[in-house]
């Protein structure tokens, strides 16, 4: 079992109703911490919130995660864990879905705190290249390299690579004026370890791509790449290949792994 840690300079054991009313926190005879919330606005299962440099009160995970707290029917705090992170898991850091068409996702003051990133897309663009680009840390040395290798039924193959370019070629994108409509092309990107300061880093997923809606036509691509680079990856900005617009109701989320 693991010890809870403080964090910072928490020491008094008070927290705050939902609409900031001070809560004391008294232990009892057993030794458990009750919240005396006579008088407060405070109610059964309300989470006691943070004010002014107070963060919530005496909850904290061995990482310093915040751990949210609640009042129980009985009057005592329970700590909430359900959205506890842990290792092994993938937590979501950023989504982002346009409610019109724009011409990037800007991934911007990534996290340090996690070991590897992962990139789940579902995009449309009005471009006609079917493929979306990355750039690390607004870098746009050509320091890119990446290969893209696709089939479909009649075990057509093709391949598309590209040595030193300014940008990585990371997703598929379904071209809005050629591929059946109100399809969006998905593709799941894993990025490895990208807070090492010692190595390049690179990135490896498959897509999924239909086309026009006829036999043969349904094509699965991989995509995969490196930037030359030793730096930690702290942004991500994704755009179409030829610098055309996604489609309103693309959507990029990028997730942490613990």
């Amino acid at each position: 079992m693991s010890e809870l840690s403080p964090k910072g300079k928490l020491v008094t054991l008070v927290g705050f109703d939902p609409n900031g009313n001070i809560i004391p926190l008294q232990v009892s005879a057993d030794g458990f911490i009750k919240a005396n919330y006579e008088g407060a606005l405070a109610e059964v299962g309300d989470m006691l919130i943070p004010k002014g440099n107070l963060v919530t009160p005496v909850g904290f995970d061995p990482d310093g995660n915040i751990l949210p707290i609640q009042v129980t029917a009985d009057g005592y705090l329970r700590i909430v864990i359900d959205n506890l992170p842990s290792g092994g898991d993938f937590q979501l850091i950023q989504d982002i879905t346009l409610s019109a068409e724009g011409a990037s996702f800007d991934f911007t003051n990534i996290p340090q705190s996690f070991k590897h990133l992962k990139l789940i897309s579902y995009l449309r663009d009005k471009g006609s290249t079917s493929i979306a680009s990355v750039r690390f840390n607004n870098d746009s040395s050509a320091v890119y390299s990446s290969l893209i290798s696709y089939f479909r039924a009649v075990a057509t193959l093709g391949t598309v690579e590209v040595i030193n370019g300014t940008k990585g070629d990371i997703m598929s994108s379904a071209f809005d004026a050629g591929d059946i409509a109100n399809i969006f092309r998905i593709t799941e990107t894993i990025i490895p370890d990208y807070t090492n300061t010692s190595n390049f880093k690179s990135w490896v997923g498959p897509a999924h791509a239909p086309y026009v809606g006829t036999a043969s036509n349904v094509y699965i691509y991989f995509f995969g790449g490196h930037w030359k680079s030793t730096a930690a990856i702290s942004r991500l900005t994704i755009t179409e290949k030829a610098g055309a617009n996604f489609m309103a109701g693309s959507r990029i989320s990028l997730y942490g792994l613990k």
